[in-house]
């Protein structure tokens, strides 16, 4: 079935303007990466997100609108385990499909960032810190390199705990 490692950024807290993912296979084999950028949500007046945005465009699958976001996102949700740092990314994804007519995706998913919050363990909570933890160069900016830390951050939480103690059902929104 393979993983996907994924991240948004977003502004207004739900308006998805970029995501990135790996696509894995069962053994953590890199099959895909990709970075979108959703150009339907105005960033314009926003000097975060635009420098992002400029700054990744040239590397990055440029979609119109969160249909092209969903067209490329919903076949691999279907056919992956989906794996996020925390819930706020799934949350967002869903009020966005919602808002274009798409089906939320089923099952279940990985929320690291809940689990590690009930470790014994000294697992940092933020990218940035796991980063530095797992001695791997991070680029906190560049939502491709928060997916790269989640996917490794997996990989070292799995090595040590079954992942079915990771896994949560798919958030909506308030949940």
């Amino acid at each position: 079935m393979g993983y996907l490692f994924w991240d948004t950024e977003r502004i207004k807290g739900s308006d998805i303007y970029m995501l990135a993912y790996i696509h894995t296979d069962e053994d953590f084999s890199v099959i895909k990466e990709e970075i979108i950028i959703n150009q339907s949500v105005d960033i314009s007046q926003r000097r975060s997100p635009k420098s992002k945005v400029n700054r990744l465009m040239k590397v990055s699958t440029v979609v119109p609108t969160f249909d092209g976001v969903a067209e490329i996102m919903l076949p691999l949700f279907s056919t992956t385990e989906s794996v996020c740092f925390g819930k706020d990314d799934f949350s967002a994804m869903n009020i966005n499909l919602k808002k274009i007519g798409k089906e939320t995706p089923k099952g279940t998913f990985y929320n690291l960032e809940e689990f590690i919050r009930t470790l014994e363990i000294e697992v940092p909570t933020n990218l940035n810190m796991i980063g530095q933890f797992l001695n791997i160069k991070h680029d906190r900016h560049n939502p491709l390199s928060d997916s790269y830390v989640t996917m490794e951050l997996f990989k070292y939480l799995v090595k040590k705990h079954p992942k079915e103690e990771m896994a949560r059902k798919i958030p909506s929104k308030g949940q």
